[in-house]
């Protein structure tokens, strides 16, 4: 990898990070009180979206149709499928499953790093490397902050799941 390529490479990731971080940082939301039937639904689109982008409604079957039509957490808009992310309600449930796929994604992103990161101790120039390293150092905090935020939405989740069965 020349030293120019490697330079845009990096840039692109580090937009991706920066990306990922207002992302993250932005979460705000309350678990609701129980978990909600329409998670399959929820889980399905979300990995589809992760996947294919948002797919087009005509692309879908009638059943699948049908179900997101009278979804309260799946919508279409402009004949495409999306998951809105609410802050409270049953419409905050959304985001524990995107947690899950954005820890999944960080976790492939940070063994990206980690290769190109080996390659690059060996391949670029000394300034290049340190730049690699500190990319990495970045996505692995990132990784950190969405793994340790997951955790506690889920518990939280889980708590008050768990508070409404022992109730007298």
């Amino acid at each position: 990898m020349g030293s120019s390529e490697a330079i845009d490479r990096l840039d692109e990731l580090v937009d991706l990070l920066v990306d990922y971080d207002q992302l993250v940082s932005g979460i705000e939301f309350v678990p609701p009180g129980e978990e909600p039937s329409e998670r399959p639904l929820v889980e399905r689109c979300l990995e589809r979206i992760r996947t294919d982008g948002s797919p087009p409604v005509s692309t879908l079957s009638d059943a699948e149709q049908e179900q997101i039509r009278s979804s309260a957490l799946v919508e279409t808009v402009g004949g495409y499928v999306f998951v809105p992310l609410r802050s409270s309600g049953d419409g905050a449930f959304a985001w524990l499953p995107l947690l899950d796929i954005l820890a999944d994604e960080f976790e492939l992103l940070t063994d990206r790093f980690s290769r190109i990161l080996s390659r690059a101790r060996t391949d670029c120039e000394q300034p290049l490397k340190g730049l690699w390293a500190a990319a990495f150092h970045a996505a692995s905090i990132l990784a950190l902050r969405v793994s340790m935020l997951r955790r506690e939405k889920w518990l939280r989740f889980e708590t008050n799941d768990l508070a409404e069965f022992i109730k007298p």
